[in-house]
């Protein structure tokens, strides 16, 4: 790979070269090469950071969406532990009316594995 530095070396030869004889014919087709070089490691460069700038910006969009979802799922489960520790008692309404007005039923929830055994059976029956 030639470098920035082989390019002033070859510069300073062709300044040396031409100040001693004035026929002397410049290396242009070397500098021309390793400058079209240089060129197409840039370019090389500049593509392998673009396509490195694109996948980071994928990753930080899953990782937003990931995060977002992690939250979503501690607040659903934050809720379910309240419930399980906190609700004790669950109105059920039920289709008899009473002067015009819709009746209900006040049940006991009972925390435990049996409310958690209710919870995924109702889940199950969803599916």
């Amino acid at each position: 790979m030639i470098t920035t530095d082989d390019i002033m070396v070859l510069a300073a030869a062709w300044s040396a070269a031409t100040a001693t004889r004035a026929d002397a014919a410049p290396p242009q087709d070397e500098l021309r090469a390793a400058v079209t070089t240089l060129v197409a490691e840039r370019d090389l460069a500049i593509h392998e950071q673009d396509v490195a700038q694109e996948s980071l910006r994928r990753h930080e969009v899953w990782l937003q969406e990931a995060q977002a979802e992690r939250d979503s799922l501690r607040q659903d489960a934050e809720r379910y532990r309240w419930l399980r520790a906190e609700a004790y008692e669950a109105v059920v309404p039920h289709g008899n009316r009473l002067n015009g007005q819709r009746t209900a039923w006040i049940t006991k929830l009972h925390p435990g594995p049996t409310f958690d055994a209710a919870i995924d059976a109702a889940m199950g029956e969803q599916k």
